[in-house]
């Protein structure tokens, strides 16, 4: 008889420890609206989250939300090769591929929240109108930096070229996550005129150059470090190079000095500067100058001789 009942006492135990392991359960279960969140609609995009702090939940939705944009409008890139002016260029054709990092994630309105025991739920949302505003603001300062390269030349100067290059790219990005997020957004044909401009200009822009002071085997080693930035050409409008060498011998070997200054087809100087080196011999100098000559021509086509951001 005692055997029973603390059989039946144990019993109720048990019952009571199971029914308060299941409002236990219960009473941590995520939200409803978390556990069954939104799938994107037109124009719009939700994002969930969870995390230890309301913050933390927030930037988890974020991310959430981010990785919902890409998946969503995610499509296959194709590669096209065209032929064109006798020179083979790749056309990255992209119908709706999207560039997260592109997207600046602001204006995001929080439509739920909740704490269950000790972890934050949020749900965020985000209008693709809200998400395009910036971007097209971006797309706006990209082709006025591009409406004021001087293209009146025949061929566009080293520097201009590297920005249109720089540029243009990060307008296509802009332009295909634009169409891709916003509806509403209608490709323009804005970038036509500069896509026209890089096409003329490919593979490098072209330049004219000059000597003076120099032989044939010196003017040989400075052409090969400007040819990796330019091509080489005596078409008339070009931007001009014009490179003066000075050499003087030395008690311990050749000292040379060369005298750059690159001009617009207008005449206008656009970068100069001076090379000093001193080398064993005649040919050691002539290479060492050349090898500087190329570092200072980066420099150039980078911006970094004004001051200006590497591109």
């Amino acid at each position: 008889m005692k055997i029973l009942q603390r059989i039946q006492r144990y019993s109720a135990l048990l019952g009571y420890l199971f029914v308060g392991v299941v409002l236990l359960g219960c009473a941590n279960k995520p939200p409803n609206w978390f556990v069954n969140s939104q799938a994107a609609k037109k124009n719009i995009f939700y994002g969930v989250g969870e995390g230890e702090s309301l913050a933390e939940a927030k930037q988890a939705a974020t991310n959430d939300l981010a990785q919902s944009i890409q998946t969503t409008l995610h499509s296959s890139t194709t590669l096209i090769n065209m032929q064109k002016n006798e020179m083979l260029s790749t056309e990255l054709q992209q119908h709706i591929s999207l560039d997260v990092a592109n997207l600046k994630l602001q204006n995001l309105q929080i439509t739920n929240k909740a704490r269950v025991g000790t972890t934050y739920y949020v749900r965020i949302v985000a209008n693709a109108q809200d998400l395009a505003r910036p971007l097209r603001n971006d797309l706006n300062d990209i082709i006025a930096t591009l409406q004021s390269l001087e293209s009146s030349c025949a061929s566009l100067n080293i520097k201009d070229f590297a920005t249109l290059e720089y540029k243009l790219n990060a307008a296509r990005s802009l332009v295909r996550t634009l169409e891709a997020i916003d509806t509403s957004f209608i490709s323009s044909t804005e970038l036509e005129p500069f896509e026209t401009l890089y096409a003329n200009n490919m593979p490098i822009p072209k330049i004219s150059v000059s000597f003076e002071g120099t032989s044939y085997s010196d003017e040989q080693i400075f052409l090969s470090e400007i040819a990796k930035f330019a091509r080489i050409s005596k078409e008339p409008n070009l931007t001009h190079l014009h490179a003066t060498l000075h050499t003087t011998k030395t008690n311990s070997g050749v000292n040379g000095e060369l005298f750059v200054a690159i001009k617009d087809c207008k005449g206008n100087v656009l970068f100069q500067t001076s090379i000093k080196e001193e080398q064993p011999n005649t040919q050691a100098t002539t290479k060492r100058i050349g090898v500087v000559l190329y570092k200072k021509l980066l420099e150039y086509k980078q911006g970094q001789e004004s001051g200006f951001p590497r591109i």
